[in-house]
């Protein structure tokens, strides 16, 4: 940590026999012990950049154990896991540390599985709305789009506000030839 004060990047010691992932993770844990953001922010990079690639070891466990014992609120790493997780999910499983992680760290479990879940939604979501899109434009093909606005009380067309009841007007769009 001195190193970064005066050089503003860290470098492990060549006598330092740890892993990486755990390294960086550990940097990122004990910059936001020390209040350092610069630091926090160089440990997340280096982090992602690393996890992204060697994130197939014991290592991706432990760090993950560490991030969520040691930073309850911080979600900087954690979610940095968990979308590594959520992306190697499958190749995960069948790791006994991982799956070991997952039962120690239930938060963590949560979390990845909000987050395959949302994926999942999202996914669903866009086809519905390409088949959706798909269908307006084989409807509208040709035809001019037009807006207009009713009263849903008294179905008049006049004004944006009914002069009638005072209600707001909705807007519908219908295609015109």
């Amino acid at each position: 940590m001195l190193s970064y004060l005066y050089t503003f990047d860290y470098v492990p010691a060549s006598e330092v026999k740890i892993h990486p992932v755990l390294l960086h993770a550990r940097v990122y844990i004990i910059a936001d012990e020390f209040d350092i953001p610069a630091l926090k922010m160089l440990a997340k990079e280096k982090f992602k950049r690393i996890v992204e690639t060697d994130w197939n070891n014991e290592s991706f466990s432990l760090a993950v154990k560490e991030i969520y014992e040691l930073l309850p609120k911080d979600r900087g790493l954690r979610d940095v896991v968990v979308q590594v997780a959520r992306e190697h999910v499958k190749a995960l499983r069948d790791r006994g540390d991982f799956n070991a992680m997952l039962k120690e760290k239930p938060e963590f479990t949560v979390d990845l599985l909000d987050k395959v879940l949302n994926v999942e939604a999202t996914r669903e979501d866009e086809v519905e709305k390409s088949d959706a899109d798909a269908w307006d434009q084989k409807w509208m093909k040709g035809k001019k789009p037009q807006v207009r606005s009713y009263c849903i009380d008294c179905s008049s067309m006049e004004a944006a506000i009914c002069e009638d009841c005072a209600n707001v007007r909705y807007h519908v769009t219908s295609a015109l030839d």
